[in-house]
């Protein structure tokens, strides 16, 4: 099932079980994810996990032509100021289960956490996996923004090198991309994403939810190998969310867990694979 909108809304697609489902998966899809490329294994995801899943695709940043505008609209002091049509598509689909699990993977995160900061949606659960960079680039002169990119141009080269696939995985089932010059759409999302993606943003907002709505249960996954942390900083990042945990409890002895996950032998390429996604998600539905 489509969920169509007018153009200048966020193109959403549900995906629901043959049987009743109690519980959604709110999904964005991550950088230059869409339909095409990304949608099948989130379909998958869902099947597996035994839930109705509604994937996001990110409106207006899937062209081949970077757009100086939309670049500073997504930048940190004015991206959550720009989702007021977001908000009013997620609503009425979000209102007709019992439980919403509001799912951030990769660069995904973004979206998943400025929507739970909002608190304008029944969101039951939140789900944030690998998608919260450890080395933000405050810098915006090109030096910075050259070394941001060469982190995750070294992640790239070793991943293609080493990554050996997860234990019992399928083999991957490539698809298209969507658009003739995939490797130039994925430049221009880059550029459009790149001043939330080097910023804290998302650590410092997913710190704040922690710390503003103890009753909403959070889980974490890092992965020890990864563009957005070195395994050091994964486990500081570990170390401080856990931390914000424990202070909730002991302010509200009612609080919701805050579970982190680190797992120093996977790969942010594991993303990939949809029963990587679905243990993620039964993982996060079976806390509480």
């Amino acid at each position: 099932m489509v969920v169509h909108g007018s153009r200048s809304s966020w193109p959403m697609t549900l995906w629901q079980r043959a049987e009743a489902s109690k519980t959604l998966v709110v999904a964005f899809y991550p950088l230059g994810g869409n339909d095409v490329n990304t949608g099948p294994r989130f379909h998958r995801e869902a099947e597996l996990a035994g839930v109705d899943m509604l994937a996001v695709t990110r409106a207006g940043t899937n062209g081949l032509v970077p757009s100086r505008r939309l670049r500073q609209r997504l930048s940190p002091a004015v991206f959550e100021t720009s989702l007021d049509q977001l908000f009013a598509q997620l609503e009425p689909v979000c209102r007709r289960y019992a439980r919403v699990l509001l799912r951030g993977q990769s660069t995904g995160a973004f979206l998943a956490l400025a929507v739970a900061a909002a608190r304008r949606l029944p969101v039951t659960d939140l789900l944030i996996e690998d998608g919260l960079n450890a080395r933000p680039s405050t810098s915006a002169d090109l030096a910075g923004l050259l070394t941001g990119n060469l982190h995750w141009l070294k992640h790239s080269m070793v991943e293609r090198r080493r990554m050996q696939p997860p234990e019992g995985a399928e083999p991957l089932r490539r698809t298209g991309s969507g658009t003739r010059l995939p490797a130039v759409a994925f430049l221009v999302e880059q550029y459009h994403w790149e001043p939330l993606w080097r910023s804290d943003y998302g650590r410092e907002t997913l710190l704040a939810v922690i710390r503003e709505q103890p009753r909403l249960p959070v889980s974490v996954v890092l992965f020890g190998h990864s563009g957005t942390a070195s395994p050091f900083q994964a486990e500081e990042l570990r170390v401080r969310l856990n931390a914000a945990g424990a202070e909730r409890l002991v302010l509200d002895e009612a609080a919701a867990p805050v579970a982190v996950r680190l797992e120093p032998d996977s790969w942010h390429g594991w993303l990939l694979y949809p029963e990587v996604g679905a243990s993620n998600i039964l993982w996060a539905i079976g806390r509480r």
